[in-house]
């Protein structure tokens, strides 16, 4: 009768740290301080976008462009072709852009990651503030809202296709 108790015990011991285990090793996985599921491919864009965040601050059009697809294109969801934007346009509008800009400051939020195969695309909640240069006086402007970055996999990096 007592090998059989300890047998008992000894099975159900045995069960309760196999269900532990299990419970641990397959955790879900977050990205530290979001509520987005971790694995490469979403840690890749969220560096991505932070890479970015820091290169506008710096003004810097080149790193900026190297996040970019070569087929970058955003049509800001209008019919017109005028507020078009390709690679090379981007490039021109960020030096217009840059050239009144003394300082940029940018807070962003992500409040998703969301990839299939190739494509991903990320929701943001933005808050920057620019220090523009007037004719006679610097004045900071401040603006909030949201965007929807696209993403392509190129070559096996994610580079962002549209939403900037």
């Amino acid at each position: 009768m007592k090998n059989i108790i300890h047998l008992y015990l000894w099975r159900n011991t045995a069960l309760y740290f196999v269900l532990i285990f299990t419970m641990f090793s397959c955790a879900t996985r977050y990205i530290p301080n979001t509520e987005i599921l971790a694995n490469d491919d979403t840690e890749a864009i969220f560096s991505l976008i932070g890479t970015y965040q820091a290169a506008l601050e710096e003004k810097s059009i080149e790193k900026i462009q190297s996040l970019l697809s070569l087929n970058y294109y955003d049509d800001f969801g209008t019919r017109e072709n005028s507020d078009d934007l390709d690679y090379f346009a981007l490039q021109k509008r960020l030096e217009s852009d840059f050239e009144s800009m003394k300082k940029i400051s940018l807070d962003l939020k992500i409040l998703q990651i969301q990839v299939d195969k190739d494509r991903a695309y990320s929701d943001l909640h933005f808050f920057y503030r620019v220090l523009v240069q007037l004719t006679d006086k610097e004045m900071w402007k401040s603006h909030d809202d949201h965007s929807r970055l696209h993403f392509i996999r190129e070559e096996n990096h994610w580079k962002i296709i549209a939403g900037l």
